[in-house]
């Protein structure tokens, strides 16, 4: 009978255990971000106990593991329990060992409640890198600016290779009529731009 397969099932694999096992990333406390809502903290406590339950604080979902795993798949409760029991390799009660055909939308459905898993725990890690990085970027900029300002020609080049670029890209795809206009005032700025950068690699080039 389901009810024997339901009750072993919960005397097996507790809440904790399942959500380990089908994707969920749990803290040292048994919390988790729901994935039945769009959870950006952890608010469903898993228990750990065999027998015990789980209850988002964010969306008041709970129940059982048997009722967790249904969710996560879009599942009948008799199929969750079913796929807890294999994946756990639990002994299933003979009455109830023949197979429930999964459908196309709870196919559909816990593709989808995958992926959504997979793209929460992707953003995750991508957040703790961009994370690091900018913690060794913050560490490390202060000392390599410094050692730029000491290099006259190198920081000032830095200043206008994007001013001499947006003139170049102007040129290439102003329209006429604009280009006309304002050609005269690019030829004046790249002429001073010449000159002081003529200046600024002599002087650099006399102090090496």
């Amino acid at each position: 009978m389901k009810t024997d397969l339901f009750q072993m099932v919960k005397e097996n694999v507790s809440p904790l255990q399942a959500a380990h096992f089908y994707g969920l990333r749990v803290n040292r406390n048994g919390m988790a971000c729901c994935p039945f809502h769009n959870d950006r903290h952890p608010s469903m406590k898993l228990d750990a106990k065999n027998g015990g339950g789980f209850h988002c604080f964010g969306c008041q979902e709970g129940g059982d593991v048997i009722t967790l795993v249904a969710r996560l798949f879009g599942s009948s409760n008799y199929d969750a329990a079913k796929r807890i029991a294999d994946d756990f390799g639990l002994s299933v009660p003979r009455e109830n060992s023949f197979e429930s055909e999964e459908t196309e939308a709870q196919r559909l459905q816990r593709e989808r409640l995958t992926h959504g898993i997979r793209k929460r725990e992707l953003c995750k890690n991508l957040l703790a890198h961009l994370s690091d990085l900018r913690k060794v970027k913050y560490q490390t900029e202060s000392e390599a600016m410094k050692a730029m300002e000491k290099n006259e020609a190198y920081s000032w080049v830095i200043g206008r290779l994007d001013q001499v670029e947006d003139y170049y890209d102007y040129l290439l795809d102003a329209p006429e009529a604009d280009l006309k206009e304002n050609i005269g005032e690019i030829e004046r700025r790249l002429s001073e731009s010449v000159r002081e950068f003529d200046e600024i690699r002599g002087r650099s080039e006399r102090a090496s």
